[in-house]
């Protein structure tokens, strides 16, 4: 049958690796055993394993060389991942307790000023007195712990309420969220507005929480006027009731609807400051895509774990160029599977690779008479750190190089906003003021007018743009502190194995 022989066995239902055929010599005791796999073929672990060296230390000298690299990620690049994670989750860290400390610190300063700049709104006294004398005529009014105290209550329960009425706490329930997020708004603009009442000196200073009645439209004590029912149920009567009840409850929403509008107004002149200063391509991208600045987000990161450029918004923070660590690139090399007798079923289960690496390689050009002359063809490492043309650099994103643009845009853009918005506060301050003060029985020749025509105007506003000023003054020593202490936190790659190295010491 020749070479056909083996063909027509298997044709006719035989084959030769049905039978096994010993041999007729003498065995040897110290001797392998000879094995054979399912298909009858001789199978010899000692040589299998030999193959896989020589694959493993042929691979190892392509990776060492730099002619291929490994197709996952190696133990320095995750090692150097992780060092970039934790490095990362510090400055995070740092940058939220920084933006802690400035909310902290800037709250205070307002709690300070406000209440001068309330009274020169709505008291002509305090617009006929030069802005050095406000401090004298405020000390004979009210001490200063009972200035500084006075309302204190009110106004944390309002920041409280403020913190519970944020989109991320009423994702409960919708009906939750539907119903939570009004009354947490209508109780905020209470006590908003009895802190006013209180720094002001139309209301108790001794009294920590409003009275019940203050919450009830229509009572003694609300701002929210609603006169008595109507005698009789005619038209007329029906329709002046519902004119008075409007005019009544016109200085609550107009408090409601300027707090709306400044902080749609600080918001949109804060992003419009903030497009004027330093800042990195995370930021344009937070600022374009219209997302909320003041608030943070969780840094993204890639697949093997580095962190991307993406924008993180914080509270007060824009991300300032850090260059994340990157590992050099080369040219991927050509890959030749090894055979099947290098590769078999039990080396896949044991999850063993016999991929043999290879590279390209170029006939020289040489004038010797000897023929097949090659070379392999080496590629140049990238310069550790070195960036090539057309590559754009990578910038850390974190909260806490981002903290010092954002804090600089909220403080040009607050102060702008308060500046432009004083006339149209002092107008809704003053509704506010008349109304509780007429229905106390109170007199109404210390409050100004409605109106910008009268008497000592002038005066007032220089008052209230040097209070503000000073406010200006007082942020931007806060937001220089900051600052240092946000450079003092930073470490570049060398400082932070420096610092982090005994800290990974001492946990092992």
């Amino acid at each position: 049958m020749c070479m056909s022989g083996p063909l027509a066995s298997q044709a006719l239902g035989r084959s030769p690796y049905d039978v096994v055929l010993y041999g007729t010599g003498h065995t040897t005791r110290r001797g392998p055993r000879q094995q054979y796999d399912e298909r009858g073929r001789p199978v010899n672990a000692e040589t299998r394993r030999i193959n896989r060296s020589v694959v493993r230390s042929h691979n190892e000298v392509m990776h060492v060389i730099g002619v291929a690299e490994p197709d996952g990620p190696s133990p320095e690049a995750e090692a150097e991942a992780a060092e970039a994670r934790r490095h990362l989750e510090f400055e995070n860290y740092i940058g939220r307790n920084l933006a802690l400390v400035s909310d902290v610190l800037v709250t205070a300063g307002v709690w300070g000023v406000n209440g001068v700049r309330q009274r020169i709104l709505i008291y002509k006294e305090y617009a006929h007195v030069p802005f050095h004398g406000l401090h004298r005529l405020q000390r004979s009014r009210q001490s200063v712990p009972s200035y500084l105290g006075s309302g204190l209550p009110s106004f944390l329960a309002s920041l409280a309420l403020e913190e519970l009425n944020l989109p991320h706490l009423g994702r409960l329930h919708s009906t939750v969220e539907r119903f939570s997020k009004p009354i947490c708004t209508y109780l905020r603009l209470h006590f908003e507005i009895f802190t006013f009442l209180q720094r002001v000196g139309l209301a108790s200073s001794s009294a920590i929480f409003p009275n019940w009645k203050f919450f009830i439209p229509g009572s003694s004590l609300s701002p929210i006027y609603i006169p008595a029912a109507p005698q009789t149920l005619s038209a007329q009567s029906i329709v002046q009731w519902l004119g008075a009840s409007a005019m009544g409850a016109v200085p609550f929403a107009g408090y409601y609807c300027f707090s709306e509008v400044s902080r749609l107004v600080t918001i949109d002149i804060s992003r419009r400051v903030l497009k004027h200063l330093p800042r990195t391509p995370a930021v344009d991208s937070a600022v374009e895509n219209g997302r909320d600045i003041s608030r943070p987000e969780p840094p993204s990161s890639t697949p093997n774990g580095l962190p991307t450029s993406a924008g993180i918004p914080t509270p007060y923070g824009l991300p300032t160029s850090a260059a994340t660590p990157t590992t050099p690139t080369r040219r991927a090399s050509a890959v030749a599977i090894g055979s099947e007798d290098f590769v078999s079923d039990d080396e896949d289960e044991e999850g063993v690779s016999t991929t043999f690496i290879s590279f390209d390689v170029e006939p020289t050009t040489t004038t010797d008479p000897s023929p097949a002359v090659w070379s392999a063809e080496l590629r140049q490492n990238v310069a550790e750190g070195a960036v090539t043309e057309g590559q754009e650099p990578v910038y850390r994103d974190s909260n806490l190089v981002r903290l010092p643009p954002l804090l600089a845009a909220d403080v040009f853009g607050g102060a702008l906003a308060r500046i432009f918005l004083a006339p149209h506060e002092s107008q809704v301050w003053l509704g506010l003021a008349r109304l509780f003060a007429s229905r106390q029985g109170l007199p109404l020749d210390g409050f100004h007018e409605f109106g910008f025509r009268q008497v000592g105007v002038l005066r007032m506003m220089v008052n209230a743009v040097g209070v503000e000023m000073l406010f200006f003054m007082l942020r931007c020593e806060i937001w220089g502190l900051i600052t240092l202490l946000a450079h003092l936190g930073r470490f570049d790659e060398a400082e932070w194995i420096k610092v982090s190295g005994p800290e990974e010491k001492e946990e092992a």
